[in-house]
């Protein structure tokens, strides 16, 4: 891990600390909700098999099912939907099904879904139009409608809102980035706080996860080689400066592992307070086993502990 806190140029002590990779852990879960979300019997999909992009509020009474390839009609095939299922009186059943009010085909909506974690805000892409954009949703009047819509040049590879809804990222394709927006109270609306740029990072390949508070920004890199070795991957994190009222980068991790292809990255998750990170290592060889698959849990100390 490479740490400049005070920014002279000069990595000093280690503030993140690697705990040793989780190899072939068994949790133990226990079913608080037998629930069966699926496909609504009115929709199709192009594919026997269809990709699902799933989202749960930290509550657990929104979870949204973003189904990119589903249609009613043939003539719009993988028109998309993104399928509510919300808990009322204690039953969790589904509530609302969201399209884009233009029919089309291939608009692919939903292939990204994200809700905040109060449970307030749903985001999801869409590729309508020869377009790339997000559509914001929030409940009014007792049902889920589309309040804004952001274009963005390239398709949307990564979505990250914070719990309270107030702050939003959205990185592309070919975004060398991510592009942060502040929801402005007043209005209700997202506005550009800040288009964010890796110097030397090529095409965005990875993922991007904002803690639940919203002050930490983790921009990951899987495809980054280092020191000649092919594919390790990085993770850089950003930390909100309420001076500046701008994210600065405040680290960056580099795979522990010393071989190729181990794809660092490929998927991120932060805690509320943006002190813990997890990053998954999917293509990491372990114990000899050929891409058996890594997760590296980070923890911020303080540099005596």
């Amino acid at each position: 891990l490479q740490v400049d806190t005070d920014k002279d140029g000069v990595n000093d002590a280690l503030d993140l600390a690697p705990t040793d990779p989780l190899v072939g852990a068994e949790l133990q879960w226990n079913s608080t909700d037998d629930s069966v979300f699926g496909l609504d019997s009115a929709y199709r999909t192009y594919e026997e098999y269809s990709r699902v992009d799933a989202d749960i509020s930290d509550n657990t009474n929104v979870i949204t099912l973003g189904i990119a390839r589903a249609y009613q009609d043939s003539s719009y095939k993988n028109r998309g939907i993104v399928s509510i299922f919300e808990v009322f009186n204690g039953v969790r059943n589904q509530s609302q099904i969201l399209e884009l009010p233009e029919l089309a085909k291939e608009q692919y909506f939903g292939k990204i879904t994200e809700v905040s974690g109060d449970g307030s805000t749903i985001v999801a892409s869409d590729s309508a139009n020869n377009t790339n954009a997000v559509s914001i949703f929030n409940r009014t009047n007792g049902s889920w409608s589309r309040q804004q819509v952001i274009e963005f040049q390239y398709s949307i590879k990564s979505i990250s809102i914070s719990d309270n809804a107030e702050v939003l990222a959205v990185s592309s394709y070919k975004s060398a980035g991510a592009e942060i927006y502040k929801k402005n109270l007043q209005s209700g609306l997202y506005t550009l706080l800040q288009d964010l740029k890796i110097e030397n990072f090529g095409v965005f390949d990875g993922s991007i996860v904002l803690s639940g508070s919203g002050n930490v920004l983790a921009v990951s890199s899987p495809k980054t080689s280092q020191e000649n070795v092919n594919t390790r991957g990085e993770i850089y994190l950003y930390r909100f400066n309420e001076v500046s009222q701008v994210y600065e980068q405040s680290a960056t991790i580099a795979s522990p592992a010393e071989q190729s292809y181990v794809s660092l990255g490929y998927c991120l998750d932060l805690n509320y307070v943006g002190d813990i990170l997890a990053i998954c290592a999917p293509d990491e060889d372990v114990h000899q086993l050929d891409k058996f698959g890594a997760v590296y849990i980070y923890a911020q100390r303080q540099p005596s502990e």
